[in-house]
């Protein structure tokens, strides 16, 4: 084979491999508020394919045409039910992204102009109590309980007559 051949042939196979893999996993991060957990995924992809993969509770996130180019294969988080984000090049054409989850709960995947996020909402961290005041009235006791929490449930523990929150 001459060299023009040959660089004939490599040049075919540059365009074909472009063709491919139209689109790159450039980055990926991972942002935790008091409003939940962000992965943003920072990509050129246009189209995206959520896959089921049980019995583990995990989001899958397959990325076809696409590849990954993410200097990391795992972020470990360890905050809320998100244990860690992994990913890599799945299949020669399909990059994947997959958010391990401790137990299984409600996400959003939406477009921004950056790429993907995939938001898990919920509180990350757990409510603190800050204050309890306990002020005794001639007409009964008052507890105040200062604390950032957004809920709270009330708990029956028989026989003892108490108030459980």
């Amino acid at each position: 084979m001459n060299k023009y051949t040959t660089a004939t042939v490599g040049f075919f196979l540059f365009l074909l491999t472009n063709w491919l893999y139209s689109a790159i996993i450039e980055d990926i991060g991972v942002n935790v508020t008091d409003k939940g957990i962000v992965v943003s995924i920072s990509t050129d992809a246009t189209n995206y394919r959520e896959v089921s993969v049980p019995p583990h509770p995990r989001i899958v996130v397959d990325f076809p045409g696409s590849k990954y180019r993410v200097g990391k294969n795992r972020i470990d988080v360890g905050k809320g039910d998100l244990i860690a984000v992994r990913g890599g090049q799945f299949k020669p054409e399909i990059a994947r992204v997959v958010l391990d989850l401790k137990r299984k709960r409600p996400y959003k995947i939406q477009k921004t102009k950056t790429g993907f996020e995939i938001f898990l909402a919920g509180r990350v961290y757990p409510a603190t109590v800050k204050d309890v005041d306990v002020v005794v009235t001639d007409r009964g006791i008052v507890v105040s309980i200062s604390t950032d929490a957004t809920n709270y449930r009330e708990v029956s523990v028989p026989p003892h007559p108490r108030i459980v929150v």
